[in-house]
């Protein structure tokens, strides 16, 4: 396994992401690693089209079906179940995901990698399920999200399930009780 590293520079963050390098404790900060993401993704952002003042779950209520392109968002709970659970919770997540293609935010990697994930288990599973890191939401939705109630590390992973139009599993009871139509227990 590689040394780890500080990450700094969105240079040092794609470095990291490529070359499976560890992450020293404290390491991750926002701005690089988004930057880092956006660029190995080559990802351009644009409006989500949530006006969660008009109504946050609008195309979740509506009947129709969110799992755009076949996706589903991963909450840190559900990527620790899947990763590094028990038989049973690795189950249960994988029957939650339906054979849809995981999305993991910026924020739920970094609390992966920071409580002790193993680097090389998360992008291994991303690559193999067809899976990718989440858009990062505008600090306008994070703003409406708080609103809520939720908490700013809550509020960055169902913002970025939003931003992809995409349902969010998670066994967070206040994530399930604040934003039930776009959040579901697995």
């Amino acid at each position: 396994m590689a040394a780890k590293m500080a990450i700094g520079t969105p240079i040092e963050a794609v470095q990291a992401l490529k070359l499976g390098t560890g992450v020293a404790e404290g390491a991750l900060s926002d701005e690089p690693l988004a930057i880092a993401i956006g660029v190995l993704q080559d990802t351009v952002r644009f409006a989500s089209g949530f006006n969660l003042l008009a109504g946050l779950v609008a195309p979740f209520a509506s009947g129709r079906s969110v799992a755009a392109g076949g996706r589903v968002a991963l909450d840190t709970n559900a990527v620790i179940a899947r990763l590094e659970g028990a038989p049973a919770d690795v189950q249960a997540v994988v029957n939650a995901m339906g054979g849809r293609s995981p999305s993991v935010s910026i924020t739920a990697g970094k609390e992966f990698l920071r409580g002790g994930g193993d680097v090389s288990a998360l992008r291994s599973f991303l690559t193999e399920a067809g899976g990718g890191v989440g858009k990062a939401p505008s600090q306008a939705l994070l703003k409406d999200l708080a609103g809520l109630g939720l908490k700013p590390a809550d509020a960055r992973v169902v913002g970025s399930a939003i931003e992809e139009g995409i349902p969010l599993l998670t066994r967070d009871k206040a994530i399930l009780r604040k934003v039930p139509d776009v959040a579901g227990g697995f």
